[in-house]
C-alpha cells in the first residue's frame, strides 16, 4: 500500500472508529389500490365461479326442460254396469283413457294410484279378489297408447237400484231440458239429491333423466254419458 492510500484510508477511517455495516433497506409499502386488488382477486375469482356453476346449472335445467317426455290423458271414458249372476252382487268400473307423450323423449310409467268416493251400500273388496292392475306401456317421444283400469266393488242391491233410479231421473230430466224450446224454463220433475262416484287418479312416469312426474285426474261419474265430468273445485 503506497504512502497516498494509507494517508486517505485514515481520513475514512480515523483512528479509533469501529467500522460498522450499513443498514438493509426496506422495500417501499405498496400503494393502496395494489393492496385492495389483492385482496379482491380470490373473492372475484369465486363470484366468478359461481356465476359459470349457476348458467351450467340453467343450460342443464334448459335442455331437461326442452327434452324431457310430458304426458297428459285424453278422452276419458267410465262405464258402470253389474256384474253377472249368481254370486254376491258386484258392478264393474272401467275407465278408458288416451295417454299421450308430448314431450320429445320416451316416458316410463312406473306406478298407478286410483281412490273412490264411492256412495253408501259401495265397497272395495279384499285386495286378493281385486284385479291385477297394469300401468301404461312405455310411449315414446310424440307417442299416444290406449289404457284401460277396472275395479270392482262389492254392492247391496239397495245401493244397486239407489244408484239406477237416480240415474235414470237425472237422465230423462237432461232428455227433458234438451227438448225444451229454447229461453223456455223448464220444470224439472225429478228433482234429486244423488251420492255421487268420484275417482281419483295419480299416474307416475319417469323421463329420460330418471325424474319423476304425475299426471293427476279426478272424475265424476255421469249418468247421463260414458264420459265423466271433472270434479268441481
Amino acid at each position: 500500500m503506497s504512502d497516498k492510500d494509507e494517508v486517505e484510508e485514515s481520513v475514512l477511517k480515523p483512528a479509533g472508529s469501529v467500522a460498522t455495516t450499513a443498514p438493509v433497506k426496506t422495500a417501499d409499502r405498496p400503494h393502496w389500490i395494489t393492496i385492495i386488488i389483492g385482496v379482491l382477486s380470490p373473492t372475484l375469482a369465486v363470484v366468478a365461479l359461481a356465476i359459470s356453476l349457476r348458467s351450467l346449472n340453467i343450460s342443464e335445467q334448459s335442455m331437461k326442460i326442452g327434452q324431457r317426455a310430458y304426458v297428459a290423458i285424453s278422452n276419458g271414458e267410465l262405464r258402470v254396469t253389474r256384474l253377472g249372476m249368481p254370486g254376491p252382487p258386484e258392478i264393474s268400473a272401467e275407465i278408458k283413457v288416451v295417454v299421450k307423450n308430448l314431450g320429445n323423449t320416451p316416458a316410463h310409467f312406473s306406478d298407478v294410484k286410483i281412490e273412490y268416493v264411492f256412495p253408501k251400500g259401495w265397497n272395495l273388496p279384499s285386495p286378493e279378489r281385486r284385479p291385477n292392475h297394469s300401468v301404461p306401456d312405455d310411449i315414446t317421444q310424440k307417442g299416444e297408447a290406449a289404457w284401460t283400469y277396472i275395479d270392482d266393488f262389492e254392492i247391496t242391491d239397495d245401493a244397486w237400484q239407489k244408484f239406477q233410479t237416480e240415474a235414470e231421473s237425472i237422465r230423462k230430466t237432461y232428455e227433458a231440458a234438451s227438448r225444451a224450446p229454447k229461453g223456455k224454463p223448464v220444470l224439472l220433475q225429478w228433482e234429486v239429491t244423488r251420492e255421487e262416484l268420484r275417482i281419483k287418479g295419480d299416474l307416475t312416469y319417469l323421463d329420460v333423466f330418471n325424474e319423476k312426474h304425475h299426471v293427476t285426474w279426478c272424475w265424476v261419474e255421469d249418468p247421463t254419458s260414458r264420459y265423466p265430468k271433472n270434479c268441481p273445485k
